[in-house]
């Protein structure tokens, strides 16, 4: 059974209700007349109308640090107000209360009480906040919340957790830890939601909003966990960095009176009593009197950064906000992907009777992409290869599929892929296990919240099974992982389907109970860890939070807004924090729109087969994979909306811009256009300029510093041979004439030429 109750009164608050008007009416004037942080926010503000109503709290305290000033509610806990370089904005809103969710074993129910300090100690910049939770006039549970300013910036955390017996903590909401409001001028919130690639919201014409919550994640922000507010005049960005943390953006109010906060839920346990989407197709589990309260076993932290002006370009903007987050993410694990073609080759499918594309054909794909891209260097990651196909056999890969060619022609064709500068790799999965295995054993796989096996879904005709990834790899994961280099040859780069898109998984095995902390950290990263004493960069799916500096390359990504209130504009929030940190694939767009894959700074993996229209291949590679490659390591330095045109400016004098009405687009690098109007004019490297076009016509390139006019060349480029063509030389620029979709390669001499022959 739940329990809610409201923020109600302190528990010190007196209940004669004459005593404690009185009280209350002193308490009032006593913060009017005398509460310094009230006479510094009117100094301040220069404008008592400007509380909204909201008066400083009767009982404050202050935290100081070299940049920051924070006044707190004693009563509440709660940050009321930030001062940064003699600007204000706010924390809590009037009726802002810290909450709990706490269990009671016996009569197994979950209540929600509201929460107020107990004790309040401060030293300097720092405040340790003691809390109780009382059932019935006995401490259930009680913690120390720790706020903790250093420079601009705040960090609140959660520690020393002490429950009774018969009582566990399992989760605290903190809301509004910082707001803004129409009435403090020009507000607005940044977003990226539940994925989406970044909104900007203008809270004068916002409608109400609350983060949603997903079905696999509930309030967690695995994308980016981080949102920002401000008016013209400050901003605060929140990054929530616990892994199972919430994240709280909302919007309220009517016309004139709207306002943005953000907040966080720390969460200590996995709430036993909820319900969970376990990804079987079927309604989703709740758990028992039986199900246990995993505790996360990382401390909950969140961190707010205040920021004026930070790039010094006059304005105050999300993008000052951004910029400062960006500075502290780490830098991409390794380059190894940085200049690859990668993508993946349909096997076999266990439903279909004969293979999307054989050994053979994988051969010849591999060769075609060679021969199209003046052999640029290729990951191929052979899917459907073990067993019946796609999604069978795991978790052993001992036996590969006869219809694709069996074990040596898999041998046989990755040793071919060196000649066509390509690494041949696999697909594998670790999160999925079918009963098809000769493997499987019960004993490593994770329970749901009631208990039972963890049953998932028929991916392919074979139902899966969800591996607890924490058990598993303390023994059977390394082991495998050796097999399986050893067996095939594997260097370099592996792709390991699931492993990121479900980032945080819990097991509710009562023998081995983990948390999706604790899968992560000694399950999911084990296997990063593992491949990496062979010297193989493992890859994944999806774009998720806890995998930055961890993974360099997932194949889907985050792009496109996130609908979260009306007046919305997108803007390239994760592509200017994760820029430096990883590459990713595409969002919910086509992967051969190329506006919105280098606008989101996507760079595709997509799925390639024997029947794939090599156009498409060259479309993708050329129209969006070389640009990305020439822009992607530059940071983003501005960004403005004119129109119905976005640009963005980067480091390296780089300006990318998309006009989202006629949908075009264009890459200027030092004053030239290298990209735009569905064509590409750019520099392979110092001896090679690439000419491409979805339409025939004539492309032009300014003539490098140092090449010979009379010694350069052209070949068109087919997937059987190379034809000479003629190339115009005026001015110092190189005009050639192309055709729709077929890549012209201009070398600085013959010799170049013959160096990217077969």
């Amino acid at each position: 059974m739940n329990h809610r109750a409201g923020c109600g009164k302190p528990p010190f608050y007196p209940e004669n209700g004459k005593k404690r008007i009185w009280i209350l009416l002193l308490c009032f004037f006593a913060g009017v007349f005398f509460n310094p942080a009230l006479a510094q926010r009117k100094r301040m503000d220069g404008s008592a109308d400007k509380q909204e109503n909201h008066l400083a709290p009767a009982d404050s305290f202050v935290l100081h640090s070299a940049d920051l000033r924070m006044i707190l509610d004693r009563l509440t806990g709660l940050p009321y107000m930030y001062y940064f370089n003699g600007t204000g904005i706010r924390g809590e809103n009037p009726d802002s209360c810290i909450t709990a969710i706490i269990c009671r074993s016996v009569s197994r129910s979950f209540l929600t009480l509201p929460l107020h300090p107990v004790s309040v100690k401060t030293i300097s910049g720092h405040a340790d906040l003691l809390f109780k939770a009382e059932d019935h006039g006995r401490t259930a549970v009680s913690f120390h919340l720790k706020y903790d300013l250093t420079g601009s910036s705040l960090i609140v955390s959660q520690q020393q957790i002490k429950e009774r017996s018969g009582y566990e903590l399992i989760e605290t909401s903190l809301p509004d830890l910082v707001s803004v409001r129409e009435a403090d001028g020009p507000g607005w919130v940044a977003d990226a939601g539940r994925g989406g690639g970044g909104t900007l919201v203008d809270l004068r014409n916002a409608a109400a909003y609350q983060s949603p919550e997903s079905g696999f994640f509930g309030k967690i922000g695995y994308v980016l966990p981080v949102a920002i507010v401000g008016t013209d005049k400050l901003a605060c960005a929140m990054e929530v960095s616990a892994f199972m943390d919430g994240m709280k953006v909302e919007i309220t109010g009517e016309n004139g009176h709207r306002q943005a906060g953000m907040g966080t839920v720390q969460t200590y346990r996995v709430h036993g009593g909820r319900y969970y989407n376990m990804n079987d197709g079927m309604s989703w589990i709740s758990g028992n009197s039986h199900t246990p309260n995993l505790v996360v076993g990382q401390i909950s932290r969140c961190r707010l950064d205040f920021v004026g002006d930070f790039d010094h370009n006059g304005s105050v903007n999300w993008l000052d906000g951004a910029k400062l987050i960006a500075e502290r993410m780490p830098v991409i694990p390794t380059k190894y992907f940085n200049d690859k073609f990668v993508y993946l080759i349909a096997g076999k499918n266990k439903t279909e009777p004969e293979p999307r594309t054989t050994f053979a054909q994988s051969e010849k794909l591999i060769h075609d992409i060679a021969e199209l891209t003046d052999f640029a260097p290729q990951v191929a990651f052979v899917s459907g290869w073990v067993y019946d196909g796609q999604d069978t056999g795991y978790p052993s890969e001992d036996k590969v599929n006869e219809s694709l060619g069996g074990y040596r022609g898999l041998l046989h064709l990755m040793k071919t892929g060196r000649n066509y500068n390509a690494n041949v790799s696999v697909n594998t999965n670790f999160d999925d296990a079918y009963r098809s295995s000769p493997l499987f054993d019960s004993s490593f796989i994770a329970r749901r919240p009631d208990g039972k096996i963890w049953k998932s879904r028929s991916w392919d005709a074979d139902t899966s099974y969800i591996v607890g990834m924490a058990k598993y790899m303390q023994r059977l994961g390394p082991q495998r992982i050796g097999y399986a280099v050893k067996r095939y040859g594997l260097h370099d780069a592996i792709l390991v389907d699931a492993l990121s898109w479900f980032a945080i998984r819990n097991d509710w095995d009562p023998a081995h109970p983990a948390s999706g902390y604790k899968n992560l950290i000694s399950g999911r990263y084990r296997i990063i860890t593992e491949f990496l004493k062979y010297g193989i960069h493992l890859s994944s799916e999806q774009l998720r939070y806890p995998y930055i500096g961890k993974m360099a390359l997932s194949a889907d990504g985050a792009g496109g807004g996130d609908a979260f209130a009306s007046n919305k504009e997108m803007i390239p929030l994760i592509a200017t924090i994760y820029r430096k940190s990883a590459i990713w694939g595409s969002g919910d767009f086509p992967k051969n729109d190329v506006p919105d894959n280098l606008f989101w700074n996507c760079r595709p993996m997509p799925w390639f087969n024997d029947s794939t229209d090599r156009e498409s291949i060259t479309d993708l590679f050329y129209l969006t994979v070389l640009p990305y490659n020439r822009i992607h390591n530059h940071r983003v330095e501005s960004y403005k909306r004119i129109g119905d045109s976005s640009v963005i400016g980067l480091s390296g004098n780089i300006q990318m811009a998309v006009n989202w009405r006629n949908h075009d687009y264009a890459v200027v690098v030092n004053g030239i256009k290298i990209a735009g109007n569905e064509a590409t004019v750019c520099s392979l490297d110092s001896n090679r300029i690439a000419f491409y076009s979805r339409n025939s016509g004539q492309l032009t390139a300014e003539l490098p510093a140092g090449w010979n006019p009379d010694a350069l060349v052209a070949r068109v480029l087919t997937v059987d041979r190379r034809k000479p063509v003629r190339v115009e030389i005026r001015q110092n620029k190189i005009t050639v004439s192309v055709l729709p979709h077929q890549p012209v390669i201009v070398y600085r001499s013959e010799r170049e030429a013959d160096r990217h022959r077969p």
